[in-house]
């Protein structure tokens, strides 16, 4: 989960919020970054190859900006996670235990049994 949040955040740091939301391309080309957890560690690499050629034949209506973001983006996928995290770390392949599932479940009972989604805290006093 760390993994997601850390690849979402990054990429609405630099800018690909918007981007994100309306155009497909660049939803699906971040969304095949966040995919290479699920994959065996040993088909990391070559995956994310594959994502690279992806950014080189993304459609004309991705700007050069975006063109320049999305390196960036992919830039910070290959420096931190492949490179210094290692895909061992950060693949869930097989884990039994892939999420926090028990916690959410959890969570969203608590929101129904109150009936808001994000209570108060004076709530409970």
């Amino acid at each position: 989960k760390k993994f997601i949040q850390a690849i979402y955040q990054y990429a609405a740091r630099i800018g690909l919020t918007a981007a994100y939301r309306e155009n497909e391309a660049v939803r699906r080309l971040i969304k095949k970054s966040i995919a290479l957890a699920l994959l065996p560690a040993l088909l990391v690499w070559d995956d994310f190859e594959v994502i690279q050629q992806c950014l080189e034949e993304l459609p004309d209506n991705v700007g050069p900006q975006r063109r320049v973001q999305l390196r960036q983006f992919l830039s910070y996928v290959r420096s931190f996670w492949l490179e210094r995290i290692g895909p061992e770390r950060f693949c869930v392949y097989k884990d039994a235990n892939r999420t926090n599932n028990l916690l959410e479940a959890q969570h969203r009972l608590f929101n129904a049994i109150v009936g808001l989604a994000h209570p108060a805290p004076w709530l409970f006093l």
